[in-house]
């Protein structure tokens, strides 16, 4: 049994817990919550697991069918040419908004990500890649400072990672050649403090995810995710 301990409310510690196993593909897509198994698990009472589970359906991780089972939600072909070229847009935007108002410091640190990202990769260490790409695009999502933007990226990150993370498409050798690439490209038009360049590239950068993603990927008749090419 798992006892949360961690500081905000129950519900909220829930729901990040397994947001996070659905992230890292602990939990699988198609996979059944079951809430007794969840109560015992985490040593809690049915009532914040249920609430848990419902902010999950909210940000399209779960799916509560109509008999009222619960199950993670499958990755599909529509998740992505849906929410891409909306994050896409988002990332842009909060992209440009950092650069507007980002300090010298600020800016090392931007770059010293990606210098990170070049020295895991050269070590192969593709876990870590794949968390200091996630802060890379974190760092102007958060240096944009609106709180608006943020919640709506938050969701369609949560559902694009799962692609990258719990599968082997993050794994492919020219994935992070690339990605580097492209932010290299963001990074030399943030020093340029050309903020429409930065909102472009940004959004570009994303976009390409798109054609990426379904080149790497394999769909059943249904159009859910099932492996990598």
């Amino acid at each position: 049994m798992v006892k949360v301990y961690q500081p905000g409310s129950i519900v909220e510690q829930l729901y990040s817990l397994l947001c996070m196993e659905i992230m890292d593909g602990s939990l699988k897509p198609g996979q059944a919550l079951l809430e007794k198994d969840l109560q015992q698990r985490f040593g809690t009472s049915r009532a914040p697991i249920r609430e848990a589970i419902r902010l999950l359906a909210a940000d399209r991780l779960v799916v509560v069918n109509a008999y009222k089972k619960k199950y993670v939600r499958k990755i599909t072909r529509e998740d992505l040419r849906e929410v891409i070229p909306v994050l896409a847009c988002l990332e842009g935007c909060a992209a440009r908004l950092t650069v507007e108002k980002i300090t010298t410091p600020q800016l090392k640190e931007f770059i010293q990500i990606n210098d990170e990202l070049k020295q895991a990769y050269q070590a192969g260490e593709i876990d870590r890649c794949i968390s200091l790409n996630f802060n890379f695009h974190s760092f102007y999502v958060k240096g944009a400072a609106n709180q608006a933007l943020r919640q709506a990226i938050r969701p369609m990150i949560q559902r694009i990672v799962r692609l990258w993370v719990s599968t082997l498409y993050a794994r492919k050798a020219d994935f992070f050649v690339t990605t580097i690439q492209e932010h290299e490209k963001i990074i030399s038009a943030f020093k340029r403090g050309d903020a429409a360049q930065v909102e472009q590239m940004a959004r570009e950068h994303i976009e390409n995810l798109l054609s990426r993603a379904m080149r790497f990927s394999v769909f059943d008749k249904q159009g859910n995710f099932n492996l990598i090419k």
